[in-house]
Formats: C-alpha cells, structure tokens, sequence
C-alpha cells in the first residue's frame, strides 16, 4: 500500500494535533481538579487508574501492532480480534469486581474497592473500539481517530468537573474516566462504517497472538512500569503521597506530550527513509539527538528551577510538596531525552528485541528496588524512580552502539552542547529568581527570570557551536520539502 505525500504528511498532522491536543486537555482539567479535590483524592484515583491501566494494555495492545502490521487482514481476523479483545474486557472487569475487597483492605479505605470495581467498566467500553482504533490507524484515518479521542477527552473533562463542584469528591476523577471511554467509544463506531462483529477463526486468533506478543511486548513492558510505580507508592506510603507523586508525573508528562511529540513526528520519517543506508542514519541520528536535547533540556531545566513558583500557581500552596519531585523528574529528562532518539534508530536498525530486553532490565530493577529498599519517605521513592533512567542510559547507549557504530562517547558529544546552555538556562532562572522574589507578583519573576534564563540558553549555544541552531531549522525543512514515509 502506498501512501502519498499529502496523505502522510495529513497523518502527521493530525497525530501531532491528537497527542499535543489531548496532552493540553489532561493539564489544564488536572489544574482545575486540583483546585476543588485533596490530593489523598488523587492518590487513591491514581492507584487504581494504575493497577487498571496495567491490565488495559493486554487487551488494547493485544491485537493491535497485529491489526495494523499483518500483510492481508481479513474479516475474520479483524471479528477474531474484536471478539478475543471484548471477550478479555468483560474478563478482566469481573475480575477487578471479585478482588475489590482486597483493594480496600491493602489501601486502608472503605470507599477504594468500590470505586476500583466502577472504574473497571472502562475495560468494557474501550474494548468495544480497540479493534476500530488499529483498523483506522492501519488505513491511516488519523484524523477520524484525532477527533474522536479530543471529543471524548474535552466532554469526559467538563463531565467530570462539573460532578467535582457539585461535591461528587474522588468519584468525579471515575466519572470523567467513565464519559471519555464510553464517548471515544461512541463516536468512533458512528464514524466507521466497516465494523467488526462476533467471530471466532482458531488459525487467525494463533496468528494474531504470535504477531501480538512480539509486537506489543516492549511497548507494554515500558508503559506498565511507571504503572507499577504509582500502585507502590499508593501501597507503601499512602494516598497522600502518591497524589503528589501522581500531580508531578502529569505535569512531567504534559510537556512531554505536547514538545516530544512535535519532534518525534519530525524524526521518524527521517530515519526511516535511511534505514538502508548505516552512514547517513547514524548522521540523522547525530542531528536529530542534538536537536532534541536541544529543545527538551531547555523546556525540563526551566522547569526544574521554576517548579515550586509553577505549583503554586498552577495548583494553590497545598500542592507545594508536589514541587519536590517535579525537580528531580525533570533533571531525569537529561538521560530520558537522549534515549528518546535511541527506539526508533534501533528499529530502523532492525532491532526491536534489543528495545525489550532493556525495558525488562528496568522492570527487574524496579521490582529488585521495591522489595528490597522500600518506599520510607519521599527521597527515597524520589531516588528509586531516577534510577530506573540510570539503569536505562548505559544499556541503550550500548546496544546502540552495538546496532549502529555510535560509540558512548559521541552519544555523549551529541548532547554536550545542549547540556551546558541548560545548566546555564538553570542557573540564571535561580539566581533571578532568587534575587526577585518578594519585590515582584511571582507572574512577573517567573516571566523575567524565564527570559533571563532563555537568553543565556541561547547565548551558550550561540558561542559553543553555531552550527546546532542551523541543523534545527535544516532537520525541520527537510521534512517540509522532501516526501514523506515513501513506500508506505
């Protein structure tokens, strides 16, 4: 199947809009509830939705890469997959029900299986369109699965709001969870008029669990882990806690969402037009790293120096504690970054397994770390979670290297420029800050001390290598004036 210039570059565009709209639409409720719920209240939504997202990617990544990647897709593969999937959903709903009670009891809270048993309906009304969502990813109707899912999440938000205001608590965080399933839901049936029905096929069912395991295993083992990170802190140290934890992941998160995204739709298609050809992936790869650092060490520094001025007025003084791992997330993304630019070279390298076994070495540390350290206070949880990107750096930088030729030392050179008007940017956003502070309205410090604190980012980049805000502007030019994703 071949896709053309205009209709690629559509589905960019409307992927980009998804995941930066959906990002923009999760941040600005996440600040709204902030203002009306406690944080105990996020807590106890967060390991729940946790727990229940771990087990939603068995049924939603189940089938899918399949759906989307197997060269002849059939009826009966696509009735296979919806039934399997559906099949799964009402499964694993039942069971949420019957260790509900456990739930309560591990989380200290009357009102914590209930609520996990109500949540779980959502297996069900996400199944009904995981076998939609690959079928339209597959024919590249990105715009179809755009607008569903910013509907859904827009109308499930002021749902939800509206039932926090009118004293609903805790249960207006499972309503909005509820209304955006069932809405997604709904508006991608009515949209799509090739709709799968019950049907069973043993040798496609084999087929797409083969294709299935292989296919969503890293993806799966990479999502879960920052699930199984939210149930611990819940278990281990309290609702109280985790919501912290939880506020700072979605702030985290969110400028993740709306900046790597941009930059990761820029890079893909470069590498992947270079796959064949070692020498100038390796330089795509050089110039893409550096622009990626770029942008993102600059974003994360900024807010690693502003973060409890940007709590506080985002979310009210209570949420200040918040700040605390808001900073250490962010230095985290001086090695998540760079890593960033490693997946999709080593699968343009033909090397997805690689991709697996590091995420299973970050699963081991972690589950190593949780029963053996502990989550006692806040540093320590704060100390385990960076590790996991300790324990990530050296591993893919290795099996990059391993793939490609790139040696740890030139990953390194990649990111130094980048690293050092950071440090810098950092730096006078303190020192701004600091001097400011009680002469200003903290509006005023931030704007200032960000400007201060952007100039001198520009500055060191400016006078240690011309060159990298040249091979910004190239990198995004290239994607403007060549075709994309050729041969699709």
């Amino acid at each position: 199947m071949v896709i053309g210039r205009a209709k690629a570059l559509s589905s960019v565009t409307w992927s980009a809009v998804e995941g930066g709209g959906l990002s923009v639409i999760s941040f600005l409720s996440l600040v709204a509830f902030s203002r009306v719920l406690a944080p105990s209240d996020f807590g106890l939504f967060a390991t729940a939705l946790s727990l229940l997202e771990l087990m939603s990617l068995v049924c939603n990544l189940a089938f899918h890469d399949a759906l989307v990647q197997i060269p002849v897709l059939t009826e009966r593969h696509k009735n296979t997959a919806f039934t399997v999937t559906l099949g799964l959903s009402v499964l694993f709903s039942g069971l949420f029900w019957v260790v509900s009670p456990l739930f309560s009891f591990v989380m200290h809270s009357a009102k914590a299986g209930p609520l996990l048993g109500v949540l779980s309906f959502v297996f069900i009304l996400n199944g009904f369109s995981a076998t939609l969502t690959a079928q339209q990813r597959r024919d590249f109707n990105f715009r179809t699965l755009a607008i569903r899912s910013l509907v859904g999440r827009l109308a499930g938000a002021g749902i939800g709001l509206a039932s926090a205001f009118f004293g609903a608590g805790v249960w207006s965080l499972v309503i909005q969870q509820l209304c955006m399933a069932a809405l997604s839901s709904a508006i991608l049936w009515a949209a799509c008029e090739d709709r799968p029905r019950f049907g069973l096929g043993r040798a496609e069912a084999r087929q797409l669990v083969v294709f299935g395991f292989n296919a969503a295993g890293s993806e799966f083992v990479n999502t879960g882990l920052k699930r199984v990170f939210v149930m611990a802190c819940g278990v281990l140290l309290g609702v109280q806690v985790t919501g912290y934890v939880n506020l700072a992941f979605r702030v985290v998160d969110t400028l993740w969402g709306v900046s790597a995204t941009a930059i990761y739709q820029v890079i893909l298609p470069i590498m992947s037009r270079m796959q064949d050809d070692r020498a100038r992936l390796v330089e795509a790869f050089r110039r893409a790293q550096t622009l990626t650092c770029l942008v993102l060490f600059a974003l994360y520094m900024g807010l690693a120096a502003a973060a409890p001025a940007v709590v506080t007025l985002l979310f009210g003084a209570r949420w200040l504690p918040a700040a605390g791992f808001v900073t250490p997330f962010c230095f985290m993304m001086l090695l998540q970054a760079p890593r960033m630019l490693t997946v999709p070279a080593l699968v343009a390298l033909g090397r997805p397994k690689d991709i697996l076994h590091a995420y299973l070495a970050g699963v081991a540390y972690l589950i190593l770390a949780i029963v053996f350290v502990r989550f006692s206070s806040a540093p320590v949880v704060v100390a385990i979670w960076v590790g996991t990107e300790v324990v990530y750096a050296p591993i893919f930088a290795f099996m990059l290297y391993r793939g490609s030729g790139v040696t740890p030392w030139m990953q390194l050179r990649n990111i130094a420029v980048p690293l050092i008007a950071s440090g810098a940017l950092y730096g006078g956003v303190m020192l701004i800050g600091d001097l400011l502070n009680g002469m200003l309205n903290p509006i005023a410090v931030l704007a200032i001390s960000g400007g201060v604190g952007g100039l001198l980012f520009l500055a060191v980049v400016a006078l240690l290598d011309r060159e990298t805000l040249g091979e910004a502007v190239i990198l995004v030019s290239r994607l403007r004036k060549r075709p994309l994703a050729e041969g699709v």
